[in-house]
């Protein structure tokens, strides 16, 4: 028991700094725009539309173009706020795509992904 309830503690410290940062409005990894590695890939054809997971999503624009894009997307965050500002972007453009608010070291997915 001693062992689950410390990885718990964890899981809540880990969330609770990510919230904080998005919060404080300390996410310079937000680009503003999709990845450069991304928008290569997407133009050069690459990726072809399959299952996608997006770990770590923030707030960014990749799920929602990945989505657009025929991708069935599962994305994961940690920070409350981020999941939610994604959830509401997602539902406002009228698109799917799947956004679990999750621990990824501790996150196990249904299933796996292309």
């Amino acid at each position: 028991m001693h062992i689950l309830q410390s990885v718990n503690d964890d899981a809540l410290r880990r969330e609770a700094d990510w919230e904080g940062r998005y919060r404080a409005g300390h996410t310079a990894w937000e680009r503003g725009g999709l990845s450069p590695a991304l928008h290569h890939w997407l133009a050069s054809g690459v990726l072809q539309p399959g299952r996608v997971l997006v770990p770590g999503c923030g707030r960014g624009p990749e799920v929602m173009e990945l989505a657009r894009r025929g991708f069935q997307v599962t994305a994961v965050d940690i920070a409350p706020s981020a999941v939610q500002a994604e959830r509401d972007a997602i539902q406002a453009a009228g698109i799917l795509a799947e956004v679990v608010k999750a621990d990824l070291l501790t996150w196990e997915p249904e299933g796996a992904f292309d």
